[in-house]
């Protein structure tokens, strides 16, 4: 690159991965609110800001986590589950888009965009493609790790894989939901 290109290109970089990161940290806040109200994880998670509207309290955990997992040294542990979770998270998106005509009508039927239902079904299926053929990409890698090396060995390393991250949280999730989400 001609002089000066290569600081360019690497602020673009940085401001890229800092809008990026920045969305991804809200996206659990927002996720959990949601579940909070369906009662499926605990109230105070679903609590708002009285003035600014934001899910404080879900906002404070995410902080937490990912403080947690900085001074951890576990970096590439939090990108690894930022990523497949958004990767899977946008795959539902686009199979909710596709069910939700036929699913839920009336619910359907108060969308608002403006792009044609065969337009937003093409994107739906093209999404989805794109989404199973990362989710399909890391698994096929994740085995070839797990194969290669012992459970050990990844939690010394610190380089656990989607899959087992996958099963960590969806356990996770399973007990809240037996825990909170029959009570509430």
């Amino acid at each position: 690159l001609p002089a000066g290109a290569v600081a360019v290109v690497t602020i673009g970089g940085i401001l890229a991965v800092a809008t990026s990161l920045n969305a991804t940290m809200l996206v659990p806040p927002r996720l959990w609110l949601v579940l909070a109200r369906d009662g499926l994880l605990p109230r105070w998670l679903g609590m708002v800001h009285a003035d600014r509207g934001t899910p404080t309290p879900g906002l404070a955990v995410c902080l937490v986590i990912a403080a947690l997992l900085l001074v951890s040294g576990q970096m590439s542990l939090a990108l690894n589950i930022a990523v497949f979770a958004l990767v899977l998270v946008y795959g539902l998106h686009s199979l909710a888009l596709l069910l939700l005509p036929s699913r839920n009508p009336e619910l359907y039927r108060q969308v608002t965009v403006n792009i044609s239902p065969g337009w937003q079904r093409a994107a739906a299926v093209l999404s989805l493609a794109g989404m199973g053929t990362l989710v399909i990409v890391q698994v096929i890698q994740d085995v070839g790790h797990i194969g290669a090396t012992s459970l050990g060995e990844r939690l010394s390393e610190q380089s656990l894989t989607s899959l087992e991250l996958l099963v960590l949280w969806g356990g996770v999730g399973l007990l809240l939901y037996q825990r909170v989400g029959r009570t509430a």
